[in-house]
């Protein structure tokens, strides 16, 4: 374990060093460690270089022979004394070593110095990753909390702190559902899609978070990374625009009721008029007028029937269900295709008008969607409701639909995902080939 120092003038000590002394720093010392014991004219007496070879010795000039300064402050005070060095390694880079001076002393003083010596290249560029990653996470504007299996928060960051109303409360060792009940609620339902709660700061200034979820293990205990980030000026810009599109809706819907309509139901009465005068006239004549009046008639009935679906959603008492319902039935009657509404939970949720609009919406355009495009025999409306949110899914039996199908012109998607968006929800699809489409809403109940 302990060799000799080779060099010619490191040999023997003037003040010899007690055997069992020698054998007591040897038995606390790893094998694997370097390590040297220099006597009080900094003669090496033991030298031991374990898995760091000879570049501690020649980073404090021991293979040289020269005095070292700290070496003689410790044997001169008896005070430890602590350094570090750098060795700039060919293969390797810069590496960087730690050495301790520790006296070892006798009845008579200090009678040797015992040199001790660790690479901790690894560990200090951990150490500095990690107050980057503190002092990149301090300067976030996204909040951080990490929370672990046992629902307590174990860090947090001020961004955090102030985007759930609790700047100053230190949030570290707090249950999450003290901290905030949606949150605590959103984390047991798990997933990594973004979701969305509301904070309240007053009831007429409601900060809308966007919520990311990320499961890890620490330590090999399960945690949860959540990410949150402050999305009120976007929601907001979100409602204006599908109320700016309903207006426009509304508008066109009036100029073909009362302009077109109109118009329409004029040329009607004009060529009854006509055909009352031509009917004992001239019998084909009569016909034709007979077919042009029923043509117009039938762009009457369905110039209303555009602006009808055009006109913003009336949903009588909030009744989302109710409604759904009657568009099945509708859709059904139309179609031929077999439509079926359910509702599980509270059949009439509590939501605004502006979610009952929005989901009524999602579900007209799915529904559309699934009867032009799917082949589909069969489509099912759901509407679900209970502490934790509403779910709204319809799901049909036809040929799918592909993944890439919002990205390469399926606006209808786009819509109805900016709607659930736009309401702080969730929106997924889900399609396989011949196995068909599912549509799925979630909105928090927070939110409703």
């Amino acid at each position: 374990m302990w060799d000799p120092w080779p060099h010619p003038k490191m040999g023997t000590s003037i003040r010899s060093v007690d055997g069992a002394v020698l054998a007591a720093v040897a038995a606390s010392v790893n094998p694997s460690d370097w390590f040297a014991l220099l006597d009080q004219q900094q003669q090496c007496l033991h030298l031991q270089r374990g898995e760091l070879g000879d570049i501690p010795e020649r980073l404090i000039g021991m293979l040289r022979g020269d005095s070292n300064e700290l070496v003689s402050d410790v044997l001169r005070r008896g005070a430890r004394q602590e350094t570090v060095r750098v060795f700039d390694d060919p293969q390797l880079g810069p590496r960087i070593f730690e050495y301790q001076f520790r006296p070892l002393n006798d009845s008579a003083g200090v009678a040797a110095v015992v040199i001790s010596c660790n690479e901790a290249t690894a560990q200090r560029a951990a150490r500095r990753a990690g107050r980057l990653q503190s002092e990149v996470l301090e300067a976030l504007n996204d909040g951080v909390l990490l929370v672990g299996a046992d629902d307590v928060v174990k860090l947090f960051n001020p961004a955090a702190q102030q985007l759930l109303g609790w700047r100053g409360r230190v949030l570290a060792g707090e249950s999450i559902a003290d901290v905030n009940a949606a949150l605590a609620s959103l984390l047991h339902r798990g997933g990594d899609l973004p979701a969305g709660i509301e904070v309240a700061r007053s009831s007429e200034n409601p900060v809308f978070l966007e919520c990311r979820l990320r499961s890890l293990r620490i330590e090999g205990l399960a945690h949860q990374v959540i990410v949150l980030r402050d999305v009120t000026a976007q929601r907001r810009l979100e409602r204006e625009v599908i109320d700016t599109e309903q207006r426009e809706r509304d508008r066109i819907a009036r100029e073909l009721h009362d302009g077109l309509g109109q118009e329409l139901t004029g040329v009607a009465l004009l060529l009854r008029s006509v055909l009352k005068r031509v009917q004992s006239v001239d019998t084909t004549a009569a016909e034709r007028l007979q077919e042009a009046v029923a043509i117009v008639n039938t762009v009457i009935a369905g110039t209303r029937q555009i602006a009808s679906g055009i006109f913003a959603v009336s949903i009588p008492d909030r009744d989302l269900a109710g409604a759904l319902r009657a568009l099945a039935e509708r859709a059904a009657g139309r179609s031929g295709v077999a439509i079926g509404f359910e509702a599980r939970g509270d059949a009439t949720p509590k939501l605004t008008d502006s979610a009952a609009s929005s989901l009524f919406r999602i579900a007209q355009e799915a529904t559309t969607n699934a009867l032009r495009h799917s082949g589909a025999t069969s489509v099912s409306i759901l509407l679900g409701s209970d502490a934790g949110g509403i779910v709204l899914s319809i799901a049909d039996n036809g040929c799918g639909c592909p993944t890439d199908a919002e990205q390469n012109g399926g606006a209808g998607l786009r819509i109805m995902r900016f709607r659930a968006h736009a309401l702080g929800g969730q929106f997924k699809m889900t399609s396989a080939p011949e196995r068909g489409t599912k549509i799925e809403c979630t909105l928090p109940a927070v939110l409703a």
